[in-house]
């Protein structure tokens, strides 16, 4: 009995063995045949794909290599194209021209040459109307003279003479008032034009604040009164007034300015009638400045007058200034005397003027006689001429904010 259980026990544990082999060599037959491990071991790590984002993502942090992009983000700014601003700062003109040479930066920027006289004769012959008188000096530099020893009424151009000559007679006692003299603006003195005065009878002012109201507001007004002390009265009475012109007169020939003269006061209807109206000429006005301007230590009132037309010169009351816009420095003085059906008249304007950007400094004056159809368009074209006159001598722009001349002007 116990030999049967041996024996079956023996064949039972022979049947597990077999199963235990057959098993194994199917389970092997699965997993990989002999020449070819690694392929299949590596498809279950496909499960490894959660791995790959993150192998991957660990090298993204070599986006670290962006640390070089800012080294070069930050030498970007380093050369930037902003220089190109300063080119749209200094603007090229609108060339409504026929002789572009004139306007080039070449020409203008050059100090000005033995071409000077031709290219000023081009810009004057395209901007202004044809009959009219240039004078330029350029300070330390050659001057131009285009018909300039044309005569023309002065208009308001006489106040700076007679400034000039109210401060030297001051100094010397020839006058029979002091700066500081009070004097009472009479009905009897009031005339039209320009100034403030005429709206202010019976109003009491020192002649300081008078001669200047004279010169800052192109005042008539206030040039008569003067005109009357000079003349050895105390009032606006025209034989005063004709006897001051002559004093004014004797002291621009005292000064050696030739080519203007002083006959009567502000608008002085019998003169008018008459036909004995004062001259002068564009010659003659840039003379006046450049004494004003050069002989300060010397002329009695010139630093003062220089100080006065340049307030006149940021608020020129008869065509645009853009003085202080353009950060010129503009001392002016001009005048207007209407063209009628039964006379002509005139524009005037002389300048002295200093640029930022530029040495150059000069004189400028302009004189335009007017006819009753050009009255509405001089105005215009003697600013257009000033600022490519500016332009011309110095390549700065002058005209940049003047909308009303030069519409299409930066």
């Amino acid at each position: 009995m116990r030999r049967y259980t041996l024996v079956g026990s023996l064949a039972l544990a022979l049947i597990v063995a077999t199963v235990i082999v057959f098993t194994g060599l199917r389970t092997g037959s699965r997993t990989a045949p002999a020449g070819t491990p690694a392929p299949r071991a590596s498809f279950p790590a496909t499960a490894t794909p959660q791995t790959l984002p993150i192998v991957t993502a660990t090298p993204i942090p070599v986006i670290a290599a962006a640390t070089a992009p800012p080294a070069t983000a930050t030498t970007l700014p380093a050369t930037p194209e902003p220089t190109a601003t300063p080119l749209l700062i200094r603007p090229t003109p609108p060339m409504q021209t026929l002789t572009p040479p004139v306007l080039t930066p070449t020409i203008s920027v050059a100090t000005p040459g033995s071409t000077l006289s031709r290219d000023v004769q081009a810009i004057r012959t395209r901007d202004v109307p044809e009959t009219n008188s240039v004078t330029v000096l350029v300070l330390g530099g050659e001057s131009v003279h285009l018909d300039d020893a044309r005569d023309v009424y002065p208009a308001s151009t006489v106040k700076l003479p007679i400034y000039l000559t109210l401060a030297h007679r001051i100094r010397t006692g020839e006058v029979g008032v002091t700066w500081e003299t009070p004097i009472t603006v009479r009905q009897a003195d009031i005339v039209g034009g320009t100034g403030v005065l005429q709206n202010a009878p019976g109003s009491t002012h020192p002649v300081r604040e008078i001669a200047q109201l004279m010169i800052t507001e192109s005042d008539n007004v206030a040039a008569n009164l003067m005109l009357g002390r000079l003349g050895g009265g105390q009032d606006t009475n025209r034989e005063h007034v004709l006897a001051g012109a002559a004093v004014v007169d004797d002291y621009l020939a005292t000064l050696g300015v030739h080519g203007m003269t002083l006959r009567h006061g502000l608008l002085d209807t019998q003169a008018y009638a008459n036909g004995t109206l004062s001259t002068t000429t564009s010659a003659a006005l840039a003379q006046m400045l450049l004494l004003t301007q050069s002989d300060q230590a010397t002329l009695d009132g010139a630093t003062d007058a220089l100080a006065l037309l340049g307030e006149r010169g940021t608020h020129n009351p008869w065509h645009p200034s853009d003085a202080v816009a353009c950060g010129l420095t503009v001392q002016r003085i001009g005048g207007i005397y209407p063209a009628s059906a039964d006379r002509p008249g005139v524009r005037l304007d002389a300048l002295i003027v200093a640029t930022p950007s530029s040495a150059v400094r000069y004189i400028l004056a302009v004189a335009v006689p007017t006819t009753p159809a050009l009255e509405s368009t001089v105005e215009a074209q003697i600013a257009r001429f000033e600022g490519d006159l500016q332009f011309l001598l110095t390549g700065h722009w002058a005209q940049c904010v003047d909308t009303t001349t030069r519409q299409g002007a930066p």
